[in-house]
């Protein structure tokens, strides 16, 4: 059994999953993600850079690092708490959304 033999058997979950994530522009310096507020979406990076930024209570905002592939946003929707970081755009990105309704309903 290979490992596309699974993935084929799934093949309708990966779509539904899919169709329901919506391409979206974000613009350099936009937060799409703030520091202690709700966070309704989950993003997947297509192209572009994000900095992850934090502050805590006696000291300025820090950068923790950037990313530029693969998915973050996930941890408020899992556990249904404020984001611990801000997530802002470094340049100007593509990524995919999934909302926290349909991110539920999955």
């Amino acid at each position: 059994q290979s490992r596309l033999d699974v993935f084929e058997r799934n093949l309708g979950d990966v779509v539904t999953i899919a169709q329901r994530f919506v391409r979206e522009k974000v613009p350099a310096g936009a937060d799409v993600i703030l520091q202690n507020r709700p966070n309704d979406h989950l993003y997947v990076i297509e192209r572009g850079t994000f900095e992850i930024w934090r502050s805590e209570l006696d000291c300025d905002s820090f950068r923790l690092g950037t990313l530029d592939r693969g998915m973050f946003g996930e941890q408020p929707l899992l556990y249904e708490m404020a984001s611990p970081f801000t997530a802002r755009a470094a340049t100007d990105c593509i990524v995919w959304k999934l909302s926290r309704e349909d991110f539920d309903v999955l």
